[in-house]
């Protein structure tokens, strides 16, 4: 499949222009960029599901293309196994009408089996009917439907939303052995580095293809912009320049210089040419801001929530029994459990949304709880972001408001759009920038990166890393976890536990998941004293490497600022042999910087493989 030059949008709102991608049979991936750039858009224009485009698509013959889609419950008493049946109906319709069938047709019970364990559903849950299913069952439910038959091209909007980590794991796992090509939206970055082998950012209203591995685009894209930036600035002292010498050959022809004018009508043509350079260089547009200030909570007791043997029930229906725990003043707890088990029904019974059925929970001294939850229903949607923020502090200056709105992402006159118009990841955003003024000292945080892009996420980390209060939250994306967590809660029907680690906790999914590799550390056999030793003036020797490869990259970079200013400097304007020396060193420089950045990103990815 292939685009050319599509283009979509209307007027000044143009959400890509000039798009020309091209997908091959095997690729696999990541369709990366900010809420709102049109991300989903494509993907249904791909699909032929969305008019009002201009351009071509052009795709082979008979692709079958599978797509994940919402899942509707038409019939709640419907059985999951029938569900899954319904994929078959063809198939199920020629059996009952003829003996006379091939063997394969026979085969789809085996493949529904395979499937509904794949996505974690044991043979109890077989016979369930839908309404039984929470949200991220039914998420589940939905990937499973998709995984039944085999297509040539699979596209996933977001595939990861409302599954638990034993589901991510094992989405993981079937991407990787995916044998077809993928197209895939997707926030989770752990996924996207073990899955992907190719990104396409939707940035300034262009594709920008970058055909290589999650981890090495981010070093990739990085380059690019500050190769581009370095440029422009370039061309810009250079343009600079060049105008001043024009002004100055002018100035020379007013007092009767003849020699003036071909030089004067030379620099004019050279700055054309370098107004033209600066206009063609395209760069990808960052979302930097200055952040504001975030506020910080009061200071609690020592333990800001405990619950005592808790319990809840639905419809006679028990969630979770007799579960205790606490959580002390500055703590960031995770919540981890398979989808189902209550987690936010947890949530809700701590925020007092529902009352629990025995047991009970207290708060700690002056703590002051706030919950995030998945339905986002504290936002005024006929306000615009600066209203909806001002409101909460009226004493803030507009510049104040438009700094800390900035730290969740609304840049700009981003600001100034109406609540009912932002995206869902928008609108989590500026839920959670409501909460935190509101300085709470205690945060309950109901899978807060639904719908974010990867870098409203970054930002979120840094936020929650930053925030003094306590935090319990329910989350899936493994990296988040892994950064922010002090410790991990497992939560099942009849108990909570502690779990040491993130990693002690991925161990056991790994292996109840059949997951392992048979490269797990612990497995393997001690090392001698000879190859601790070894291992030891290795990463003795690693550390220094490092530290003298960044003190020579510093050293030529300073050598090649003062070489920049010698370049622009006006003493030197018209002695071509200087000038030549200068630049012939300045081109040394620039190939060792290439090389030492290359030789860093190794030495650091040896040193991360000892941690």
């Amino acid at each position: 499949m292939k685009t050319e030059d599509l283009t979509f949008g209307f007027g000044d709102q143009i959400l890509f222009k000039d798009v020309n991608i091209q997908i091959e049979k095997g690729d696999k991936i990541a369709l990366l960029g900010p809420n709102g750039s049109g991300k989903t858009t494509l993907l249904k224009i791909l699909r032929e599901e969305m008019d009002g485009y201009s351009g071509e698509i052009v795709k082979k013959k008979n692709i079958k293309i599978g797509y994940q889609r919402q899942f509707r419950v038409t019939d709640p008493d419907r059985s999951l196994w029938k569900e899954f049946e319904k994929e078959f109906s063809e198939t199920i319709e020629l059996i009952e009408k003829s003996y006379e069938i091939e063997h394969e047709h026979l085969a789809f019970e085996k493949k529904i089996r395979s499937v509904l364990k794949g996505v974690g559903f044991e043979e109890d849950d077989w016979n369930r009917p839908l309404k039984t299913f929470s949200g991220g069952e039914l998420t589940r439910i939905s990937l499973g439907k998709l995984f039944l038959k085999d297509y040539d091209l699979l596209v996933l909007d977001e595939p990861t939303n409302h599954l638990d980590i034993t589901s991510v794991y094992w989405l993981e796992e079937f991407l990787k052995s995916f044998q077809g090509t993928l197209l895939m939206v997707t926030h989770d970055r752990d996924l996207l580095n073990g899955v992907v082998n190719q990104v396409m950012e939707i940035n300034a209203k262009k594709i920008w293809a970058f055909r290589m591995k999650y981890e090495d685009y981010l070093l990739q894209r990085q380059r690019l912009n500050e190769t581009r930036e370095k440029e422009r600035k370039n061309l810009e002292k250079e343009l600079d320049r060049q105008k001043k010498l024009v002004k100055q050959f002018e100035t020379w022809l007013n007092m009767g210089s003849v020699k003036a004018i071909s030089q004067m009508h030379s620099r004019e043509k050279t700055v054309e040419r370098l107004e033209e350079e600066l206009g063609e260089i395209e760069e990808m547009e960052e979302t930097q801001s200055h952040l504001g200030d975030l506020p910080q909570p009061d200071r609690t007791g020592y333990v800001v929530l405990e619950v005592n043997d808790l319990a809840q029930k639905i419809e006679n229906h028990l969630i979770f029994n007799a579960i205790s725990f606490k959580i002390q003043r500055g703590e960031k707890v995770v919540l981890l459990g398979k989808n189902g088990v209550g987690k936010t029904t947890l949530f809700k019974t701590l925020a007092g949304e529902i009352k629990p059925a025995s047991g009970y929970f207290q708060l700690g001294h002056k703590v002051n709880m706030a919950y995030l939850s998945q339905n986002l229903s504290n936002l005024n949607l006929n306000n615009d972001i600066f209203n909806e923020l001002h409101e909460l502090v009226p004493m803030k200056k507009d510049y104040e408001i438009r700094a800390y709105a900035g730290r969740f992402g609304f840049i700009g006159e981003d600001i100034f759009k109406t609540v009912d118009f932002l995206s869902g990841g928008e609108k989590l955003k500026l839920s959670l920038a409501k909460m935190m003024l509101k300085r709470p000292n205690l945060l309950l945080l109901d899978e807060p990166t639904n719908h974010l892009d990867i870098g409203s996420i970054e930002k979120l980390q840094g936020i929650l890393k930053e925030y003094q209060g306590a935090v319990m939250m329910v989350t899936h994306d493994r990296r988040l976890l892994k950064e922010v967590s002090d410790k991990l809660l497992v939560l099942s029907r009849h108990n909570i536990e502690t779990v040491r680690s993130v990693d002690q906790y991925v161990n056991k999914l790994k292996k109840d998941a059949n997951l392992q590799k048979g490269n797990d550390k612990n497995s393997q056999n001690r090392l001698s004293y000879e190859e601790q030793k070894a291992l030891k003036n290795r990463k003795q020797k690693l550390e220094r490497e490092i530290e003298s490869t960044e003190k020579r990259f510093y050293d030529l970079e300073n050598e090649k600022k003062e070489i920049e200013k010698k370049l622009f400097s006006q003493t030197i304007a018209d002695d071509y042999t200087k000038l030549s020396q200068y630049e012939k060193r300045k081109n040394e420089i620039d190939s060792e910087l290439e090389d030492l950045i290359e030789r860093l990103g190794s030495l650091e990815e040896e040193r991360e493989s000892f941690l």
